[in-house]
């Protein structure tokens, strides 16, 4: 396996597997909550298990869970779409990632740190459907853009002019991807940088919230000398 399991995971999937089948099955079943159950790179291990040994009954519950896991990252992968775009992108997100998981194809990382691997997935649908999307994203209405767009308040009053989204675009296309996917989780998506929030940046990409914040202001030191370049 490329990238080696945290040891939280390695432990619960050890206590998984000295489980019986029914047990097993206890604890996924209680994963279909909204809040708590087995992790999510457990759940992609009992999947393989399950698959591997054809057990149907463990399937048929494990490929929900899984869905509603990415379901629910992808509503803030979608952020910075148009609503009546965003359910397109989060179902493309979602089946990109069934198809993988049925396929088997690269899901080790899913093993390992699952919400990491998934944000990846979403770059790549993200930057093909910001293509797809793109003449139609420049006639937002501002105030739509400035609601969907979670910027500070400075920041969303400039980003209404469509000549200024177009510059901002333009920015951040010249970042480096580590710290465009930081400036654009916490100030497009509102994510936070980290703490026990487990939607936030550091949790998502699987970094410290140090690395967070180091990447973020130096996202923003960059953005400033970019935009003083263009003055």
């Amino acid at each position: 396996m490329a990238t080696a399991r945290p040891d939280n995971v390695e432990q619960e999937i050890e206590e998984m597997s000295m489980l019986g089948p029914r047990e097993r099955l206890h604890h996924v079943k209680l994963s279909q909550s909204v809040t708590g159950g087995l992790l999510s790179e457990t759940l992609v291990f009992l999947f393989r298990q399950a698959r591997d040994c054809a057990d149907n009954e463990a399937l048929k519950y494990l490929v929900p869970v899984l869905m509603m896991r990415c379901a629910r990252l992808a509503s803030g992968h979608s952020a910075g779409f148009r609503p009546e775009h965003r359910n397109a992108i989060e179902e493309e997100m979602v089946s990109q990632f069934i198809e993988r998981l049925v396929r088997d194809h690269r899901i080790d990382f899913f093993e390992c740190r699952f919400n990491l691997a998934f944000q990846r997935l979403a770059v790549d649908v993200r930057r093909r459907a910001g293509s797809r999307y793109s003449r139609e994203e420049e006639a937002h209405d501002p105030q739509e853009d400035a609601a969907v767009f979670q910027l500070p308040a400075a920041e969303a009053e400039r980003f209404k002019n469509p000549e200024n989204r177009a510059i901002m675009r333009n920015l951040l296309d010249r970042l480096p991807e580590d710290e465009r996917q930081v400036f654009v989780f916490h100030y497009f998506a509102g994510c936070s940088q980290g703490g026990q929030d487990k939607d936030s940046i550091a949790n998502i990409m699987g970094r410290s919230e140090r690395w967070v914040r180091g990447k973020l202001r130096s996202a923003e030191q960059r953005l400033e000398l970019l935009q003083r370049e263009r003055q």
